[in-house]
C-alpha cells in the first residue's frame, strides 16, 4: 500500500513537472510572437484567458450541487462575465478596426472593468464563502451589472482612462489599478486565513494566480504604449495566473473528481462519527447526570437515574413518590409544564416537569440550588448588613453637618472640635467598608501583588496596637505580647498590617470588658498547620471574649457570614474572610479554635521563604 502511495506521488510529480515544461514553451511561444506581431501576441493571450473563464464558468456551474462553499459557484459565475468582457476588449484592442471611430481609451476600459470584476469576484467569494447563494439571482444580478458597464463605457460615460493624442494613462487608470491590488491583495489574506478549508494543491494554485495578477495590475501602471513593453508583460503574467486557475479549478474539479468525491467522503465519514459520539454522549447523559432525572406516567416510576433513586428513595417500577404527585397531576390534568421548588431533607431541589401528552410519559429534571439559595441568604443578609453599617455613619455626618450649618454661631470651639471628631471617625468607618468590598473584588479578579520584603512583625503589631489603643480602652482590654522583637519574616508589610489588624479588631470588639488578649509568636514552628514542612512562624491571637458556637465555626471565613449571636456587634462579615484570602497569597493557613462564653484563639502560620519582588 505504501509502495503504491510512493509510486502515485512520483507519477504526479513528474506529470507535473512536463506540464510546466509544456506550459513554458508555449509561453515563449506567446511570446515570440509578440516579435512578429503585437496584435497577434494581444489576441493568443486574451483568447487563452477567454477560453479558461469559460471552463472556470462550467466547472463551477456543474459542481454545486456537490460543494458546500459558495466560492467556486461565485468565481465560477463571475469569471463568465470577465470572459464577455474580455472578448469585446480583444475585439476593440488598437488595429482589430471591428469597433470603428473609437480610441485605444475602449479597451484600456473594458480592461480595467474586467480587473475590477476579477477582483472583486475573489473577495466576495471569500466573504460569502459558506452563505447560501441563490443562482438565479447571481446570474441575474452579474447579467444586470454587465449591460449597465457596457452602456456606460460605450456611451463615453466612464471615466476615461488612456489618451490617446499623448499616448498616456489617465490618473483614474492608474489609481484603479492600485485599487485593484489592494483588492486582491486583501482575498490574498483572506485566502491564507480559510487554508484550511481547500485542498492544499488548490490553495497553493489560486495563491499564484492572485500573485501574478498583482504583479500583471501594477505593470499595467506603467506603459504609455498599448504595444508597450509593460503592456506585454502585464498580458503574459495574466496568461501565468489563469493557467493556475485551470490548474486550481478545472483540472483538480475535472480530471481529479476522485480526489474531490473521496475528500467530501472522508470529510462526511467524520461528521458521522462526530455526531455518533454525541448521540451516545447524550444517551449516556441522563444517567451520569449527578441531578436527578427520571421518566414518569400517572402512577409509577418508568425510569431513573441513580442520583435520582438515592436522592427521593425510589426505583424503576415504584410507586411516585408523594412529594412529586401532585405536581404531576397537575401537569396530566392540565397538559402544562411546570417547575416547582421542593425541599428534600436539608437540600432544596428545582424540579422541571415536561409533558409528553403523545407518548403518555413526563420527564422530570432536578436540579440541586441549595448553594445558590444560601449564597442568595448571605447576599441579602450581606446587603441588610451593609445598608445597617452605611446608615450610621452617614446619618451621624447628615446629623453633624446639619447640626453645624443651623447653629454654628452658638456652638463653642470645643463642641465644633467634638462634632468634627466624630464626623471624621465616621468617614473613615465609611472608607474602611468600601475597602473590604474593594479587596475582595481584587482578589476574586487577582489583581492583588504582593510587595515581598523583610519585615520585623513585632514592629508592626506595636503599631497597629498603638493606634488602637483609644479603641481599647473603652472597653479597658490588655494586651500582652509575646513576640520577639527580633524576629523577621518575607512579607508584605502593608497585607501583613492588614492580616494582623484585622484579628486585633476582632479581638477588641468580642472581648468582655477588662478583659486580655495575648498574642505570641513560635519560631521554627512544624505543627500541622505547616503542611509543606517549611520554616515559618505560627501567630496566635487568644482573648476571653464570647466565644464562637460550634456549628458557626465552619462557616467563619464565608463571606458575608455573620453569627445570629452578634448581630448587636458592628460588622460586615469581610474582615475574616479577606484575612484568609491574605494569608494564602502568602502561602500561610489559618485556623480558629473557640468554645462558647470562653473565649476564642485564632492560629496563623506564615513562611519565612525568601520571595522576590
Amino acid at each position: 500500500m505504501v509502495e503504491q502511495k510512493r509510486e502515485s506521488s512520483t507519477i504526479n510529480i513528474n506529470t507535473s513537472i512536463i506540464e510546466y515544461i509544456v506550459f513554458s514553451s508555449l509561453l515563449l511561444l506567446i511570446y515570440l510572437s509578440s516579435l512578429y506581431n503585437y496584435l497577434l501576441f494581444h489576441t493568443i493571450a486574451e483568447l487563452s484567458a477567454i477560453i479558461i473563464s469559460v471552463g472556470i464558468f462550467v466547472v463551477g456551474w456543474n459542481s454545486k450541487q456537490y460543494l458546500k462553499t459558495s466560492f467556486f459557484l461565485i468565481i465560477g459565475v463571475s469569471f463568465l462575465f470577465i470572459g464577455i468582457i474580455d472578448l469585446i476588449h480583444t475585439m476593440a484592442y488598437a488595429g482589430m478596426n471591428i469597433f470603428i471611430g473609437f480610441t485605444s481609451n475602449l479597451p484600456t476600459s473594458l480592461w480595467i472593468v474586467a480587473r475590477y470584476w476579477q477582483a472583486i469576484s475573489f473577495l466576495l467569494a471569500l466573504i460569502l464563502f459558506k452563505k447560501k447563494i441563490n443562482l438565479y439571482y447571481l446570474v441575474v444580478l452579474n447579467s444586470v451589472f454587465l449591460i449597465i458597464l457596457l452602456v456606460v463605457i460605450f456611451t463615453g460615460m466612464f471615466p476615461v482612462c488612456y489618451i490617446e493624442e499623448i499616448q498616456r494613462l489617465t490618473p483614474f487608470k492608474i489609481i484603479s489599478e492600485y485599487i485593484i491590488d489592494a483588492i486582491f491583495f486583501i482575498s490574498l489574506i483572506w485566502m491564507y486565513m480559510r487554508r484550511n478549508e481547500f485542498n492544499r494543491r488548490v490553495f497553493y494554485f489560486i495563491i499564484i494566480s492572485i500573485i501574478s495578477m498583482i504583479i500583471s495590475e501594477i505593470s499595467f501602471t506603467f506603459y504609455t504604449s498599448v504595444f508597450g513593453f509593460f503592456n506585454l508583460i502585464g498580458h503574459i503574467f495574466k496568461i501565468i495566473a489563469f493557467y493556475h486557475i485551470y490548474k486550481a479549478i478545472i483540472k483538480t474539479g475535472i480530471k481529479e473528481p476522485y480526489d474531490l468525491l473521496f475528500r467530501k467522503l472522508k470529510l462526511s465519514e467524520e461528521e458521522l462519527k462526530i455526531k455518533a459520539e454525541r448521540l451516545d454522549d447524550m444517551a449516556r447523559f441522563p444517567l451520569e447526570d449527578p441531578n436527578p432525572v427520571l421518566r414518569v406516567n400517572r402512577t409509577h416510576i418508568m425510569s431513573a437515574n441513580e442520583a435520582s433513586q438515592n436522592i427521593l428513595n425510589i426505583e424503576e417500577g415504584s410507586l411516585i413518590p408523594k412529594i412529586l404527585q401532585h405536581h404531576i397531576d397537575d401537569c396530566f390534568d392540565y397538559s402544562k409544564n411546570e417547575e416547582a421548588e421542593i425541599n428534600i431533607g436539608d437540600k432544596t431541589y428545582t424540579f422541571f416537569f415536561i409533558v409528553n401528552e403523545n407518548r403518555g410519559y413526563i420527564s422530570i429534571f432536578g436540579l440541586n440550588i441549595t448553594e445558590r439559595i444560601k449564597a442568595k441568604q448571605r447576599l441579602e443578609r450581606f446587603v441588610s448588613t451593609v445598608s445597617h453599617e452605611l446608615r450610621n455613619p452617614i446619618s451621624v455626618l447628615v446629623t453633624s453637618t446639619e447640626f453645624l450649618n443651623s447653629h454654628s454661631s452658638e456652638l463653642t470651639e470645643d463642641i465644633i472640635q467634638k462634632l468634627k471628631e466624630g464626623m471624621t471617625k465616621n468617614i473613615y468607618l465609611l472608607k474602611n467598608l468600601v475597602d473590604d468590598i474593594l479587596m475582595l473584588s481584587r482578589v476574586d479578579e487577582r489583581k492583588v501583588t504582593l510587595e515581598w520584603e523583610e519585615v520585623k512583625p513585632f514592629d508592626i503589631i506595636q503599631e497597629i496596637l498603638f493606634l488602637m489603643e483609644p479603641i481599647g480602652k473603652q472597653k479597658n482590654v490588655t494586651f500582652k505580647v509575646n513576640i520577639d522583637p527580633n524576629l523577621s519574616l518575607w512579607s508584605d508589610s502593608k497585607r501583613l498590617d492588614q492580616i494582623f489588624r484585622i484579628f486585633i479588631d476582632n479581638a477588641i470588639k468580642y472581648s468582655a470588658r477588662d478583659s486580655k488578649v495575648i498574642i505570641k509568636a513560635l519560631d521554627f514552628y512544624r505543627g500541622y498547620l505547616n503542611k509543606q514542612n517549611i520554616d515559618g512562624v505560627l501567630f496566635t491571637f487568644d482573648d476571653n471574649g464570647i466565644g464562637i458556637a460550634k456549628e458557626d465555626i465552619p462557616h467563619l471565613f464565608k463571606r458575608f457570614f455573620r453569627s445570629d449571636k452578634v448581630s448587636d456587634i458592628p460588622g460586615t462579615g469581610l474582615g475574616l474572610s479577606i484575612a484568609k484570602e491574605l494569608i494564602e497569597l502568602h502561602g500561610g493557613s489559618v485556623e480558629v479554635q473557640s468554645q462558647l462564653m470562653k473565649g476564642t484563639k485564632f492560629s496563623v502560620f506564615l513562611p519565612r521563604i525568601k520571595r522576590y519582588k
